[in-house]
């Protein structure tokens, strides 16, 4: 019976799991809840005002802004269309299989100079 319970414990949290990644991957819906989650986790250096489509087909991006004063980059992009390779997403490599950008716009500035770090000074002897 404890066996029971548990294997039926284990298939309800696979479909769950499998239900999730369906809805983020072929839906819009999905598609926006990831994308806030993105922003938020890389907030304040990534904005973007819109987006549409599926992961699983092509996805619409409108008003993508990118700006990292650490590394020196500001990049804008107006718009773009971009297809995923999902399988390779699923091995851990980001593969485009079509993008399609318009007004994209990055400026490098200098990244501010690495602080001095002052030399070691030696522990005392005992």
């Amino acid at each position: 019976m404890k066996r029971r319970v548990t294997l039926l414990a284990i298939a309800a949290l696979l479909l769950i799991i499998g239900g999730t990644a369906t809805w983020v991957l072929c839906t819009g819906s999905g598609l926006r809840f990831a994308v806030a989650r993105a922003e938020g986790l890389l907030a304040p250096k990534l904005a973007i005002d819109a987006v549409d489509g599926a992961a699983s087909r092509s996805i619409h991006v409108r008003g993508v802004h990118w700006r990292d004063a650490e590394s020196g980059v500001d990049a804008t992009l107006a718009e773009g269309d971009v297809e995923l390779g999902l399988r390779a997403l699923l091995s851990g490599t980001l593969h485009l299989q079509r993008v399609d950008l318009q007004g994209l716009r990055v400026t490098l500035s200098p990244a501010p100079a690495m602080r001095k770090i002052s030399p070691v000074t030696p522990c005392a002897q005992v």
